[in-house]
């Protein structure tokens, strides 16, 4: 379509569905709005298997703050040598949104 990156496309049937994309995108999008976590609590999952090693961090209320997946790079390490990777990679995202408060179950009192 075009010869370089900063080439303007001319091409109607591209504009046409690369604007269907950005409707789409604009109108069904899960994860619009405002972006806002206030407090100090999160509950921290984390699970890890021989291939990757997963991290969810929500509110209290149940809530998605932020979720992450690793590949493991030592498979001959042990699976519990894993977890507690993703243990302390959950932490950290906590500490990385603010969060004082953490626990592994949505029980904070």
């Amino acid at each position: 379509m075009t010869q370089g990156w900063d080439d303007v496309v001319d091409d109607d049937s591209l504009c046409r569905r690369m604007k269907y994309v950005a409707t789409r995108l604009v109108r069904e999008d899960p994860c619009c709005g405002l972006r806002c976590v206030y407090g100090d609590q999160a509950v921290v999952w984390m699970d890890a298997s021989a291939i990757a090693t997963g991290v969810v961090l929500e509110t209290p209320q149940g809530d998605a703050i932020e979720d992450a997946c690793w590949l493991r790079r030592d498979d001959s390490s042990h699976i519990n040598m894993a977890e507690l990777d993703a243990a302390i990679r959950g932490i950290n995202l906590a500490i990385a949104w603010g969060m004082n408060r953490l626990c592994n179950s949505v029980s904070l009192d």
